[in-house]
């Protein structure tokens, strides 16, 4: 949605200055993943061996990011492993901080895998359904000219957005109406811990992965 509201955005869900276009095939479509533009079917893509169908304005590849540069970028967003920060000099990272339990059931949901609720088998479950969790790594807190702050996730469209809007400078489609992207999955994770197995949990959490550390107790961004 940032990309949509603010300018000088540059990430892999979308760039300002053509997010309002993708925003509205959003609109018009019913799969999002369908949709096909100049990032899927380009010069510049097929130059990179990417896969035409894979990717679109709402979903941009590394690659094709990485060859653009970050020049004219005020604002970047990705999901990859820490170390790509090593590239960007003198930033102030944002680092959105979730509930341990909401979004550990929440990526179970996402892989499709049922957290078994019985604490029996809480260190195997959270293995399974964690994934991708390279993205925060201990290192960035020794990174040269970084600065980590976080906010709360479920913040980022009623507190965080307006706050980096006002702070990039709005854009001329600050007041379209942004089309979500919705993947449809079934809810398979219902699981009510008691305060005692809910610590259990986050003391593993914990354990694994610096993120949830961080979260503890970071510098917060507002």
């Amino acid at each position: 949605m940032l990309a949509l509201k603010a300018n000088g955005v540059c990430g892999h869900k979308g760039y300002s200055r053509d997010y309002a276009a993708y925003n509205q095939a959003v609109g018009r479509a019913q799969d999002w993943l369908s949709i096909s533009d100049e990032v899927t079917n380009s010069k510049e893509s097929r130059s990179l061996g990417l896969a035409s169908g894979q990717f679109n304005r709402g979903r941009v590849p590394p690659k094709l990011m990485a060859k653009r540069g970050y020049t004219d970028c005020k604002y970047i967003s990705d999901e990859a492993n820490w170390t790509i920060w090593r590239q960007h000099p003198l930033i102030e990272l944002h680092v959105p901080c979730r509930d341990p339990i909401e979004h550990l059931l929440s990526q179970c949901n996402h892989y499709r895998y049922a957290f078994r609720c019985d604490v029996r088998f809480y260190e195997e479950d959270v293995g399974r359904c964690l994934k991708w969790m390279n993205r925060f790594g201990s290192g960035l807190f020794n990174l040269t000219g970084a600065t980590l702050k976080c906010y709360p996730f479920h913040e980022q469209f009623t507190t965080y957005l307006p706050m980096m809007v006002n702070l990039l400078t709005a854009s001329p489609h600050v007041n379209d109406t942004y089309h979500p992207r919705t993947t449809n999955r079934a809810r398979q994770n219902t699981c009510s811990f008691s305060p005692s197995e809910a610590a259990v949990i986050v003391r593993i959490l914990r354990r694994k992965w610096s993120y949830y550390k961080f979260c503890e107790s970071c510098v917060p961004v507002y």
